[in-house]
């Protein structure tokens, strides 16, 4: 283990506390939406442009390097890592198409608000498993 994995993998909880922070607030917003009361539009937006650009241009880029160097230095412990692109993938685009739906809501545009409060709590619960995955095996695997 060297101090730098040891740096890289105290970045990336830290941003996942950060995130957690992040999904706590969106899924409160999704349950004034879900209760029809009026959620703050501006914050929820600006929480999903973060968590649609902050993980793919910092985060995982990060996780790609810890990934690389664990991979040629013991590829036999990389079982899974395939998953990760994929999960990235599919958690990115589920994050787009809420922070557009409530930029069409914020437009004035017609939008299901019960779709938008599923969709949110799908991404939500699926961006924390995803974390729990990362940090209680794959980043335990880089120590």
């Amino acid at each position: 283990m060297t101090d730098d994995v040891t740096k890289l993998v105290a970045e990336l909880r830290q941003d996942h506390h950060n995130m957690r922070l992040l999904l706590d607030l969106i899924e409160r917003e999704a349950t004034l939406i879900y209760d029809d009361r009026s959620p703050d539009w501006d914050l929820l937006f600006d929480i999903m442009h973060y968590m649609t650009v902050y993980p793919d241009a910092v985060h995982h880029p990060k996780e790609d390097r810890l990934y690389a160097e664990l991979r040629a230095v013991r590829p036999d412990m990389t079982a899974g890592f395939q998953r990760i692109s994929v999960d990235h993938r599919e958690i990115a685009e589920a994050g787009r198409k809420i922070r557009d739906g409530v930029e069409a809501i914020s437009a004035g545009n017609m939008v299901d608000r019960k779709e938008i409060v599923a969709d949110t709590l799908r991404y939500v619960n699926n961006l924390r498993s995803h974390m729990q995955w990362e940090e209680l095996d794959l980043f335990r695997r880089c120590l």
